[in-house]
């Protein structure tokens, strides 16, 4: 599993309470392996969700008569993605509270891209959201759970499956041995006769033949004989 999921404010009861815990637990293992290595995210986000049912349409709109909508929704439950840059969060967020406060949603979940650059000054994905969280209270006070996705660049992805794939340069493939074919041995050849290899029972009928082809000869003699 390379996601990981944390929460905030008892959003873990909730989900619990509204037996989507399990249901959860397979759409986020679904978007992983969906989503992992790839260049069209939101579609694949969106075929996914629609897929696990989370794509209700009487439920998603955020204000009457706006496009704004949620990524999906199910029991009471809204979710959001920022899966590209990790700034969409607090967009994300917004999004969220502003269906808490209208009593549209008991809470949100949100999508996120783990990954950083290994200089970056502000630490891991992980610690900067526990830290946001709480820094943006009272403003964002809604119940809600954040999801950390590993999703691997599409480059490192190809370059991850041909290292593990592709054999190394000096490693000879094994040998293939190919049967003989039937027929006829090929001219200096050590190879016996098809008939030495004969079952008993086919040169048993073999001589059964020869014998009565003798003696057929054997009873036209005295025709002959007679003329």
């Amino acid at each position: 599993m390379s996601y990981e999921l944390l929460h905030f404010r008892d959003s873990d009861k909730i989900i619990k309470s509204k037996n989507l815990a399990i249901d959860l637990q397979f759409t986020l293992e679904y978007i992983d392996d969906a989503l992992s290595g790839s260049l069209y995210k939101r579609e694949l986000l969106k075929m996914v969700l629609h897929e696990m049912d989370w794509i209700n349409k009487d439920y998603l709109s955020i204000l009457d008569g706006r496009r704004y909508a949620y990524k999906g929704y199910k029991r009471d439950v809204a979710m959001e993605s920022c899966l590209t840059l990790y700034e969409y969060i607090h967009t994300a967020l917004f999004r969220l509270q502003v269906g808490f406060d209208k009593g549209q949603i008991d809470m949100g979940i949100v999508l996120v891209n783990a990954q950083r650059a290994e200089k970056s000054p502000l630490g891991k994905t992980k610690e900067i959201v526990q830290k946001e969280i709480d820094l943006l209270y009272p403003t964002i006070s809604l119940p809600v759970a954040v999801a950390l996705f590993d999703l691997t660049k599409p480059a490192e992805y190809i370059e991850t499956i041909l290292r593990n794939d592709v054999p190394a340069k000096d490693k000879k493939p094994a040998s293939i041995e190919v049967p003989a074919l039937p027929g006829n041995p090929a001219e200096g050849s050590n190879v016996l006769y098809m008939t030495d290899k004969l079952p008993e029972k086919e040169k048993k009928s073999g001589n059964s033949i020869s014998r009565s082809r003798k003696s057929r000869r054997v009873e036209k003699e005295p025709l002959s004989a007679a003329i």
